[in-house]
């Protein structure tokens, strides 16, 4: 025997297996880490471990705490923002049949979803819609 291998374990062989070619014979018997294939290192999936229950659980709380920011945020700043009287060309006066009190952004008594500043009913400006039967 050559003296680089004298120190070489023999690996066992499986004989009850019939191998149908050398290379299966070898890939029965090769050892991973010290061992062979039969009781190789299985891959264990995802522990539940208090550890990567709380990393799970502060990724799910910051997630959601941004999502609430970003869309509660956009609502504010989307209240916030009403146009001038001057910018829709807002008038004391109706412009024949189209007039605040019948147009569906008005809120009585004096006040308008999308217009700022005091609002007559009788007024008039170029965002009105009219408000849909029956309400």
């Amino acid at each position: 025997m050559d003296a680089t291998l004298s120190h070489a374990k023999p690996l066992p062989l499986r004989r009850h297996h019939s191998y149908t070619t050398p290379r299966d014979m070898i890939a029965a018997t090769s050892p991973i880490y010290g061992e062979t294939m039969d009781n190789a290192p299985k891959i264990r999936s995802a522990e539940l471990s208090r550890r990567s229950m709380l990393q799970n659980l502060a990724f799910t709380a910051g997630g959601a705490a941004m999502l609430g920011t970003t869309v509660s945020g956009s609502h504010v700043a989307a209240a916030q923002t009403k146009a001038t009287q001057k910018a829709v060309g807002y008038q004391d006066t109706p412009k024949g049949a189209q007039r605040c009190d019948n147009c569906a952004q008005f809120e009585p008594p004096s006040s308008c979803k999308t217009v700022e500043g005091n609002i007559a009913p009788a007024g008039w400006c170029k965002v009105y819609v009219k408000k849909p039967v029956g309400r």
